[in-house]
């Protein structure tokens, strides 16, 4: 297997992510999911640390009619990929109020729609649940609250130690894992949402 794209987040503290790699969602239409906050496309909301890490971090400030900015990037129109192994080093924040995702999204969103064009959630992580990484995925019949998700339904979930952190998320997809039909091609993002009825604690607003 060779790699085919990577990002170590090089840069200037401040800087914004590569723009030949990443692009930013704009907008606070609540995404699907009832979200609290407007996503920028300021580097306040994801930004280098000049350290070799991407830092999103969510606001507690008004924007386009929303109490909260935050960020999604995402490799849409930039880079795809149908097979392979996805994998990202990431540092999650805990305290009510956070949903940090780290996930992909079928290539086909704009003529398929979702859930039709399919979608991997490699990590979503509930801030109030820092222990406990949840793995799901989205197709047609099997979407929102009914999708096939790791800790549902009697199954395995993941389990951290008190304070952890993920050092590492992988998710490989090998050509044969799919059923015929499947094989779509996927990009990559990352967010920080605000889930509905809930506020971000204080001291709690990142993730790396």
């Amino acid at each position: 297997m060779s790699l085919a794209f990577a990002d170590e987040f090089d840069g200037p503290a401040g800087a914004r992510p590569d723009v030949t790699r990443w692009v930013n969602d704009v907008g606070g239409n609540g995404w699907g999911n009832n979200e609290l906050q407007y996503y920028t496309n300021s580097t306040r909301n994801a930004a280098l640390d000049g350290a070799g890490h991407l830092v999103v971090t969510a606001i507690a400030e008004t924007m386009g009619g929303r109490s909260y900015t935050s960020a999604r990037i995402k490799t849409q129109g930039t880079f795809e990929q149908a097979y392979g192994r996805f994998e990202a080093r990431i540092q999650l924040p805990s305290g009510r109020g956070l949903w940090p995702a780290f996930w992909l999204l079928g290539s086909n969103l704009v003529q398929a729609g979702w859930p039709a064009c399919g979608e991997i959630d490699v990590m979503e992580a509930i801030g109030s649940q820092p222990s406990v990484n949840r793995g799901s995925l989205h197709g047609p019949s099997y979407s929102g609250g009914a999708a096939l998700t790791v800790n549902n339904g009697g199954l395995p979930i993941i389990e951290l130690s008190a304070g952890a952190t993920l050092p590492m998320l992988t998710f490989h997809v090998p050509a044969s894992a799919l059923p015929v039909g499947r094989e779509k091609r996927k990009y990559c993002g990352f967010c920080v949402m605000i889930p509905p009825l809930v506020s971000l604690e204080s001291g709690w607003n990142q993730f790396t």
